[in-house]
């Protein structure tokens, strides 16, 4: 009970897991592995050098570095492991906004053409 205490109150105000660590541990643990099964030291040091970083990351207390290491992973993830449709969001927003300047446009270009003597007459409308 004192060891589970003391352990409490030696993680409090730092950031503990997050969806980044757990990512980092568990490829850190495939590249070390694979690092052993194929004899490569650079590989296995390039596992345990992102181990410790994990380890880093779990007792840093640096929450607003670490918070926006982990925004920046997960919009990563998103996109990885949503890409196609993310693309196609993206495409979709893009349209909508391209006939939104259109659409004004001609708006615009109705209200501001010249009648029959060329005067310019400008249609004010009221606010909908």
């Amino acid at each position: 009970m004192n060891f589970l205490y003391r352990l409490a109150s030696f993680m409090n105000g730092r950031r503990g897991w997050d969806q980044f660590g757990l990512f980092l541990m568990i490829a850190s643990f495939v590249i070390e592995i694979i690092g052993n099964i194929l004899r490569i030291r650079l590989i296995y040091y390039i596992g345990l050098a992102m181990f410790f970083y994990c380890v880093f990351r779990i007792f840093s207390k640096n929450i607003f570095k670490r918070e926006m290491e982990n925004r920046k992973f997960m919009s990563f993830w998103f996109r990885f492991k949503n890409g196609k449709q993310f693309r196609e969001q993206k495409r979709q927003e893009k349209e909508q906004q391209e006939e939104h300047f259109v659409k004004q446009y001609i708006e615009s270009d109705r209200r501001h053409r010249p009648d029959v003597h060329g005067v310019v007459r400008e249609e004010f409308h009221a606010p909908e």
